[in-house]
């Protein structure tokens, strides 16, 4: 049996390989990954990622949305229970009405190809469309929403210099909701208005989310016209 000291042992090295949180993808890091999830993935899942950074979305949540929970006349999206909370209504903010209006008439495609035996690839046009009533946003082909997500992180490229390195392993998932929450601390959104919109009831969780970079820090203080006065004054007479 191995002693108590060596439990903890193995428990630490475990803890350690554990793969980080979702990385936030900020600056032009996200741009570049939805690009190439509509370059390189299917186009339920463009679609499905952009909507959960717009309302600040779990996976889980993303995957059950109907048509029937977006209210055009109030402006606003139905997000299920979860984890004890109860449904919420959210906000549909003006800039994001554009785009819901354009997904909504047109839909989104792309042009695809895949092997096809003997007469090499074929070529087809990958749509995701609207639906209707209580239909789900991303049906599989029972009808149901998906509960499976693919992978294609194996195969992202970040931008050169970009804070993410070539280590890909953070991006998952989850990173549209890390994003969400850090466009929302970068726009000096209150704690209290980021944890209410992202339902999240702890600070201590809302913090881990969405970490602001240095590059930001240091353009939130450039902003800051008292901070930048207090600082000039101190070297008036240098």
């Amino acid at each position: 049996m191995p002693s108590r000291a060596m439990k903890r042992v193995k428990k630490a090295m475990k803890k350690e390989a554990a793969p980080r949180q979702a990385c936030t993808l900020e600056g032009g890091l996200w741009i570049a990954w939805c690009d190439h999830l509509l370059r390189e993935s299917s186009t339920w899942l463009y679609v499905l990622t952009i909507l959960c950074h717009m309302f600040c979305l779990r996976v889980t949540e993303g995957l059950r949305l109907k048509a029937s929970d977006f209210s055009w006349e109030t402006r606003s999206v139905r997000v299920g229970s979860l984890k004890r909370a109860p449904e919420v209504h959210k906000k549909i903010t003006s800039a994001y009405l554009p785009l819901l209006r354009r997904l909504r008439k047109e839909g989104k495609g792309r042009r695809r190809s895949k092997p096809w035996g003997a007469l090499g690839k074929r070529n087809f046009t990958d749509k995701w469309e609207w639906p209707n009533g209580e239909e789900y946003l991303f049906p599989n082909r029972t009808g149901t929403s998906y509960t499976k997500k693919a992978n294609v992180r194996k195969s992202f490229k970040p931008p050169a210099g970009c804070s993410l390195g070539d280590d890909v392993r953070q991006v998952r998932s989850h990173s549209a909701r890390h994003r969400k929450i850090n466009d929302m601390k970068a726009s000096s959104a209150s704690p209290e208005e980021g944890m209410t919109f992202a339902r999240i009831k702890r600070k201590k969780t809302y913090d881990r989310y969405g970490k602001i970079s240095q590059h930001q820090a240091g353009e939130a203080l450039q902003r800051n016209k008292k901070l930048q006065k207090a600082l000039k004054s101190l070297y008036a007479k240098a």
